[in-house]
């Protein structure tokens, strides 16, 4: 493997807009729309948000472990009346040709105290990253000739910047070549303070409402946005592609459920206190369905709420399984009952290091498909939500023993309209395997013991010939069963 260099801001020997840069397909002082069609190694394209972006700076330089040669270059686009305040600004950086070692993983990567980091861990043909995090826009004293061309530019056109703008960065290799993205929003335009950098830190950011706001949408695009990355990456984009899926501009207006699906009450939804048995059936919009393992699982909790951005009611609720006075089995569902003009986000795709990652499509136009297989605490937490706690009371109400951990199988699918999260948690004392702590499931630590590592690899083979049963109740295919009294 050989080091990655540093790739933004670097002092070395550049060369704006000469003869060669001018064969990469991009050429400064241009104006696109949608995205930019490179010409290096891969033939790359770089996805831009709506509206027009200008290639204000451009320049080259060369790796001195490898001779490999890298484009950067920033676009910026402008809002206000001349255009003379920065709406925001995407930076990029390519290789040129492959390199045969691979690229090792940028420390950036793992960093803990951004905003939000959704880097995955690095896989033996590359990496993924992409992280949210506010730096200042102020010129450095030193700096690459292509950040300086930028700085020049807004400063020879009297362009208005923030001090501080808010930026989602991607990094992303297959292990022969590479690509780095930065998009960099004002948050003046959006009425938001953007204040100093240290006022927008993971920890400080809550103090102020219209920035959680704010961070929220961000990082609800940063995840929406990453799959598009890769089509770029892949130069799998079509040319008409117009960026419809990008940050908005202003605050999106609410996308309400039909009325019709809104005012069913819960009771109608799903029947509390019931035990059913092959299907779970959700009298919600597109009438999905949770499909159930062999035996009796009791609806133990059932609870509503809106979502804050378009305003969409979502139904979630917990069912149990039990052997004699033994917890055996857990399931936990979400699940939205109005369309979302504007998609969806997963967790479950951004999970980190699980014991086993069984996703089928982490994010496309068409919606994602993702699951894992990760541990999970059994006993009840030192905090909760209330829904959780209110299965935890339960069980001891009912006198029902939980185990220190389980293991959690978790099925999230979208078709960015709606989507269901179905989680499956299983106790593994049953079948005499113990755990007493989550480290003792960690991805380096389950295969000491003969027991656990065997436990792993069977829920494995469950998770993959559950998924079809899972893929056919988000669609509502599933034969119905009556409840059980």
């Amino acid at each position: 493997m050989r080091r990655l260099m540093a790739i933004w801001g670097v002092a070395a020997a550049l060369a704006a807009a000469s003869p060669a840069l001018a064969d990469d397909g991009v050429q400064i002082g241009t104006t696109y729309r949608g995205v930019v069609q490179l010409k290096t190694y891969g033939s790359p394209q770089l996805p831009l948000p709506p509206g027009d972006w200008k290639l204000v700076a451009l320049g080259d330089s060369v790796t001195n472990t490898n001779n490999i040669r890298v484009v950067k270059g920033h676009l910026i686009q402008t809002a206000g009346q001349g255009g003379k305040e920065m709406r925001g600004r995407v930076s990029f950086a390519v290789t040129d040709s492959p390199v045969r070692g691979g690229w090792i993983m940028p420390p950036i990567c793992s960093r803990t105290d951004f905003i939000a980091n959704f880097s995955k861990p690095a896989g033996a043909e590359g990496y993924d990253c992409a992280w949210v995090t506010a730096y200042s826009l102020i010129r450095p004293n030193r700096s690459g000739d292509e950040l300086n061309q930028f700085y020049d530019y807004v400063d020879q056109n009297k362009i208005k910047k923030p001090a501080t703008v808010v930026g989602v960065s991607y990094a992303i290799s297959d292990g022969r070549s590479y690509l780095t993205l930065d998009y960099a929003f004002n948050p003046d335009l959006q009425k938001v303070p953007s204040a100093s950098t240290t006022l927008w830190h993971r920890d400080r950011y809550k103090e102020d409402p219209k920035r959680v706001a704010y961070v929220e949408r961000l990082n609800g695009w940063a995840q929406a946005w990453r799959s598009t990355v890769a089509e770029a990456y892949k130069n799998r984009l079509p040319a008409s592609f117009a960026g419809a899926d990008a940050f908005p501009p202003t605050a999106p207006a609410p996308v309400a459920a039909p009325a019709k699906a809104l005012g069913k009450p819960l009771a109608q939804v799903a029947e509390l206190g019931k035990s059913y048995r092959d299907v779970l059936p959700l009298n919600i919009l597109g009438a999905p369905q949770v499909p159930l393992p062999p035996g009796d699982w009791k609806l133990i909790v059932l609870d509503e709420f809106e979502t804050e951005a378009n305003k969409i009611r979502l139904v979630r609720g917990y069912l149990v399984q039990t052997k004699g006075k033994v917890m055996t089995g857990q399931i936990y569902f979400l699940a939205p009952d109005g369309g979302s003009a504007r998609g969806w986000k997963s967790n479950t795709c951004a999970r980190k290091e699980p014991l086993a990652d069984l996703t089928i499509n982490s994010g496309s136009p068409q919606g994602y498909d993702c699951s894992t297989l990760t541990s999970y605490v059994g006993s009840r937490p030192k905090s909760a939500t209330p829904q959780l706690a209110q299965f935890h009371n339960y069980l001891e109400q009912n006198g029902i023993e939980a185990p220190p951990t389980m293991l959690n199988v978790s099925y999230d699918i979208s078709d960015n309209k709606t989507y269901l999260l179905a989680e499956y948690r299983f106790n593994p004392a049953v079948e005499g395997v113990r755990a007493d702590s989550i480290a003792a499931w960690r991805p380096d630590r389950f295969s000491e013991d003969s027991k656990r590592a065997a436990y792993v690899e069977k829920m494995k083979g469950w998770a993959q010939s559950w998924h079809p049963k899972v893929a056919a109740g988000y669609k509502g295919t599933l034969p119905k069963t009556a409840a059980l009294n």
